[in-house]
């Protein structure tokens, strides 16, 4: 109770007197602990070190010892005393002194219950150069001089008295043995009673080899340039065909790494650069010879470019990238980088090619043969940049699916199908495909057909910025040869878009006077744009179409002047119109349905669904008609 008094009494002293306040104690206080202020006006007490609510405590003392711990009061008999201080302009202090009857002291450090030395060095100063020995207990250092002579050096139980220089071992009656060398750098002593060691291989007995378990000696190899040193000390003969590879899981039948390599040609091993400026032609060609004389899968990866002369397939082969994205074939203006011609098929598959310009007719891949190729797969390509994605020039059997050829330069093509060898020859497929005019452009077609019986075209997507002088003058195109004779040409399930103003989305005509094409079928598809959905100009020879369906399609002409959904003006030996939407957006005279002249047994129109502006009725000619039309 007095202590809290006096403290109260002494708070109330040290308050200005023009801001007196009552102190109030807060909670109860120990003797012996520090105040601290709990809030404005009140003091607690500031707890013990192991749990106090006093966060910080601050001494300004220039120079001076600014916080103290001692042993002891200053009256008593002995003490230690270990001080902290700062200097604005000198070195700070950490100063343990004893005084009266305390022993000088050293430092320690516990760390986890564990004392730690604390490595000192006294007295100061030393002389640079000299030896340094431990003086204290505690792991103080001190100054032990220069003179060898003046340290006491013992070996085991043996004094060292004296010794000669480049001393390395000692005897029996206390020198050291002279170091010298023989034998091809074994060491050997003069030293009385001490084992020299006189010889090389007397150095390697006294080293036993390593083991699994102990470090060693290194045995003897045997010879030979092939051996290698295995984990248990012994030199093995190679794995015969490389390094061993086990397969995961269940069935897996062990090989080795270089049978794994072997199984596939890669392009990136023949000195292809693929950072897209170095020339890499020659690399992919002679990767493309191996390829097909070996019968292996041939890859790349990277954007590799081919400049200089034409990748040239002669032979089976399947040539792929790692994907269509990672491995690219980067290609100049006016260069067609890549040729099949071979009758055998061959397998195109995930990779690109590229283009940042192309001129006319440059065409990133074509197909052709002395004859005619036949099988030929290609997918999941993305041809960016050309005038042609895909000429067909002389093949058949082929299956087109899953590619993208984007940014068609002006007057281009998507695909050209032209089997030049033989008209008839076909039974093609062409699925889930993607063909986009370049922006602000006007391309040719997305599809030209002349020749080459037996199309399948389905589920493909042709897309163009649409304009009066931009997108596509017509999406599909079908130009018989002339001469030509052949069938089946099937358009199926697609959407054509982006037509210019005054495009047609599915065209044919002859480009001859002779030629016959039966059964073609448009069915199902979205047409979107342009001035015509389906168009057969006037033939000035005649009839040369039989068997055109028109079927569940939906027109959608764009034309603001005229629009005619259907436009057959060439009499057709067999035609059916029906099913379907036609749709005419613009407000000009658009028509639903133009026949030219056809007899009543070969022709049948509607009903189908009209919408939009349709303000001239459907010219039927003869045909069997059902509304509406």
């Amino acid at each position: 109770m007095k202590f809290r008094i006096a403290l109260l009494a002494l708070t109330l002293l040290a308050a200005p007197a023009f801001a007196q306040q009552a102190v109030q104690q807060s909670g109860s206080v120990t003797k012996g602990h520090v105040p601290y202020w709990v809030t404005s006006g009140a003091i607690g007490d500031g707890g013990s070190a192991t749990s106090s609510p006093i966060t910080s405590i601050g001494v300004t003392n220039n120079g001076g010892a600014g916080i103290c711990v001692s042993s002891d009061v200053q009256t008593a008999a002995g003490r230690n005393q270990l001080c902290f201080g700062a200097s604005t302009n000198g070195p700070a202090t950490i100063s343990l002194q004893n005084y009266g009857t305390a022993p000088a002291s050293s430092f320690q450090f516990i760390v986890n219950g564990a004392a730690q030395g604390f490595l000192t060095v006294s007295p100061l100063p030393v002389v640079v150069g000299n030896l340094a020995c431990f003086g204290a207990v505690g792991g103080g250092l001190t100054d032990c001089g220069s003179a060898p002579t003046t340290i006491p050096l013992t070996v085991g139980t043996t004094p060292i008295a004296s010794g000669t220089s480049n001393g390395l071992l000692f005897n029996s009656a206390g020198k050291l043995g002279n170091l010298t060398t023989a034998n091809n750098g074994a060491l050997i002593t003069n030293g009385s009673g001490v084992p020299s060691i006189g010889s090389q291989s007397a150095l390697t007995a006294l080293i036993n080899p390593f083991t699994t378990g102990l470090s060693g000696a290194v045995p003897a190899s045997g010879g030979g340039t092939t051996n290698f040193l295995r984990a248990d000390s012994t030199f093995t003969a190679p794995i015969a065909g490389g390094v061993a590879y086990a397969p995961v899981g269940t069935g897996g039948v062990a090989t080795t790494v270089k049978a794994e390599l072997d199984r596939t040609i890669w392009v990136n091993d023949y000195g292809a650069v693929c950072n897209g400026v170095t020339n890499d032609t020659t690399a992919f060609q002679n990767a493309i010879n191996q390829g097909q004389t070996s019968g292996l899968p041939v890859k790349f990866v990277g954007f590799c470019a081919v400049a200089t002369t034409q990748l040239n397939i002669t032979g089976t082969l399947d040539f792929s990238g790692a994907s269509n994205i990672k491995s690219i074939l980067i290609v100049p203006s006016g260069f067609s980088p890549l040729t099949i011609n071979t009758t055998s098929a061959v397998f195109l598959h995930d990779f690109g090619i590229s283009y940042a310009s192309s001129a006319a007719n440059d065409t990133a891949i074509t197909v052709t043969a002395s004859t005619e190729n036949s099988g030929s797969r290609f997918w999941n390509l993305n041809i960016t940049g050309a005038n042609i994605g895909i000429n067909f020039a002389k093949a058949n059997t082929w299956v087109f699916r899953d590619n993208l050829i984007a940014s068609i330069s002006a007057g281009g093509f998507g695909m050209i199908v032209n089997n030049t060898n033989n008209g008839d020859s076909g039974d093609n497929t062409a699925y889930g495909n993607t063909i986009i005019c370049a922006a602000a452009v006007q391309c040719t077609s997305g599809v030209r057909w002349t020749s080459s019986g037996g199309l399948r075209f389905t589920n493909n997507k042709i897309l163009g910025a649409s304009g009066a002088s931009t997108g596509w003058p017509q999406t599909f195109q079908i130009v018989l040869a002339s001469g030509v004779s052949t069938s089946d040409i099937f358009i199926l399930g697609n959407s054509f878009e982006g037509l210019t103003n005054s495009g047609i989305s599915v065209q044919l005509l002859r480009s001859g006077t002779t030629g016959i094409l039966n059964h073609v079928v448009i069915e199902g598809n979205e047409f979107g744009g342009g001035q015509v959905c389906v168009s057969e100009p006037v033939d000035a020879t005649g009839q040369w179409l039989s068997g055109l369906t028109i079927s569940g399609n939906s027109c959608q002409t764009v034309n603001t002047s005229s629009s005619i959904g259907y436009s057959i003006s060439t009499t057709v030996n067999g035609l059916y119109i029906s099913g379907g939407l036609i749709w005419a957006v613009g407000a000009g005279s658009n028509q639903a349905i133009a026949v030219g002249t056809q007899t009543a047994a070969n022709c049948v129109v509607g009903p189908f669904a009209k919408n939009g502006t349709i303000g001239t009725a459907s010219t039927l000619s003869s045909c069997t008609s059902y509304a509406p039309n």
